[in-house]
């Protein structure tokens, strides 16, 4: 039976500004040889490495310092590492994504163990978030041709598993993000051809969010604080927070921005990155619980950078505290497809109070009930 859900309040941070680093923009280069393109995909939590892709005659994952001005590849036995990232842990040990082959293939870096393919016989698979230290890795494959896709955990000692979203029946899951202690899982699931509704799986059982139409792409380390979009591509995609306690808030939008996408989320929730636009034909967003909603080249103008040499800046990652942020830039001074950067904004942070803001409205129906509520793309490729 369809139920219709009262106006909610949502309690949400708001911060207070402290002292902070000087805005800065630090181009990170790429590899040498062949075609001039590089992404800087992801960033550990103090933001001190950095880790993407380069393209001078085939992709390769690589990682930089934020003073780098040439990637360092990944190497395994003596050979790079031919593939795309999808994101680094936290404390920047590990690296995810997928390898290139005769089929894309979910893949583990550490520079201890080197490469590990974690799928077996799958058709495709790809890595798309890593817990804090490394130890959890989650991502989706293919299991046979014709089938759809399946999310799935990896561990050392379990292997890679397919996700386990009982009771619900699954035609299809992906896994988007994983909490810090690899115990939180949120991600898409299938339930029939028609329906696609995002879930938060923990040991304890699966939730499916009450979130018509919705996707569910970032979550805080400690799993507090779910975002992700309204819609699809067609449509317009809006961006939402959600919590378990308090339900969905929808962030508001300036007409200046269109069909957004949440990408990462700082670690207190304070900041929010996300994509602009289809095929990320507009620059990036970051938004404030104090400042709203902002493009990226807003932000970087009034913090004193020039940022007309470039057509489209793209952001992909942050670091814990929302400071440092990464991605890549286009323009006309740029060869090639784009150039990976660092950027530092001196955001606000931490000072707290609270603010209650109104929730929309939201019509759903069969909201499943858990007793155990679950309190971090698909991967970002270019």
């Amino acid at each position: 039976m369809n139920i219709f859900k009262p106006l909610l309040l949502f309690t949400c941070l708001f911060f207070l500004p402290t002292s902070s680093p000087a805005a800065s923009l630090h181009l990170l280069g790429d590899l040498p040889g062949g075609h001039f393109f590089s992404n800087a995909i992801s960033i550990s939590a103090d933001g001190q490495t950095i880790a993407g892709h380069s393209d001078p005659a085939n992709m390769q994952m690589v990682r930089w310092s934020p003073t780098s001005t040439t990637p360092d590849p990944l190497y395994s036995n003596y050979y790079p590492v031919f593939g795309q990232v999808s994101s680094i842990s936290a404390d920047g040990s590990t690296i995810v994504g997928f390898s290139f082959g005769s089929t894309f293939s979910a893949a583990r870096w550490t520079a201890t163990d080197g490469l590990q393919i974690l799928s077996n016989n799958q058709i495709d698979s790809s890595s798309t978030a890593v817990s804090s230290n490394g130890s959890v890795v989650v991502g989706n494959y293919t299991p046979a041709p014709d089938a759809g896709t399946r999310a799935f955990r990896w561990t050392s000692s379990t292997g890679l598993q397919t996700l386990d979203l009982s009771p619900y029946p699954v035609i299809s899951s992906t896994a988007s993000a994983i909490s810090a202690d690899g115990q939180t899982i949120v991600g898409q699931v299938a339930t029939t051809s028609t329906n696609s509704v995002p879930y938060l799986w923990t040991p304890a059982g699966t939730t499916l969010l009450p979130i018509p139409s919705g996707v569910v792409t970032t979550i805080t380390p400690d799993a507090s604080i779910v975002a992700g979009y309204f819609g699809n591509s067609f449509s317009g995609r809006l961006p939402f927070l959600w919590t378990p306690s308090q339900g969905v808030y929808m962030i508001p939008i300036p007409t200046t921005l269109t069909d957004l996408s949440p990408v990462a989320i700082s670690d207190d929730g304070s900041v929010l990155i996300g994509h602009a636009g289809l095929s990320d034909s507009q620059d990036s967003w970051l938004w404030t619980p104090t400042n709203g909603l902002r493009s990226i080249r807003q932000i970087l103008q009034a913090d004193g950078i020039d940022t007309s040499p470039y057509t489209t800046i793209i952001l992909n990652d942050l670091s814990s505290d929302g400071q440092s942020l990464v991605g890549y830039l286009t323009g006309p001074s740029i060869p090639g497809g784009g150039e990976a950067f660092i950027a530092t904004i001196p955001e606000p942070s931490l000072l707290l109070f609270f603010l209650t803001l109104p929730l929309l409205p939201l019509r759903h129906k069969n909201r499943p009930h858990h007793p155990n509520h679950g309190q971090r793309a698909t991967p970002h490729q270019i």
